[in-house]
């Protein structure tokens, strides 16, 4: 059976997603100030907490369901059609949570969070062409 193989390398790759960017953000000295999403390491801080939402759900949550759902822990039929939808739907939420998280982690070498929330005098941010620039904003490209 391939899925208990794939499952394997999926459980391992985010066990070593989380020990290594721990490790990294120790390395770089901001880890503490990321986990309590202290200045300037709002983003990353974000990215971080939903990484690690997202490895417990791989391991605490679709993990155990799949082995009741793949036959690996014996169970009654009933319990395996809800393990199924379980891990399903975990599945889904870590799909969902990998946009922003990656968001965050980007942003965070491109700036941070520098919205007029989170910084004051900074103007907020916006997607370029799909927001419109505010008047007194200035322009980041020079049309001369």
């Amino acid at each position: 059976m391939i899925a208990p193989a794939a499952l394997f390398w999926f459980r391992w790759a985010a066990m070593a997603t989380i020990v290594l960017g721990i490790i990294l953000a120790l390395m770089n000295g901001y880890f503490g100030q990321a986990v309590i999403l202290q200045k300037p390491f709002t983003s990353i801080g974000l990215g971080m907490w939903l990484g690690t939402i997202m490895w417990a759900n791989v391991w605490f949550v679709i993990w155990p369901n799949q082995k009741k759902a793949l036959g690996i822990v014996t169970v009654e039929a009933a319990e395996k059609a809800a393990a199924a939808k379980r891990a399903g739907m975990a599945s889904r939420i870590n799909t969902m949570l990998s946009i922003p998280m990656l968001y965050f982690m980007v942003a965070q070498s491109h700036g941070g969070l520098r919205s007029s929330y989170f910084t004051p005098g900074m103007p907020p941010m916006r997607l370029p062409g799909l927001i419109p620039r505010a008047a007194n904003q200035p322009r980041f490209i020079s049309s001369a």
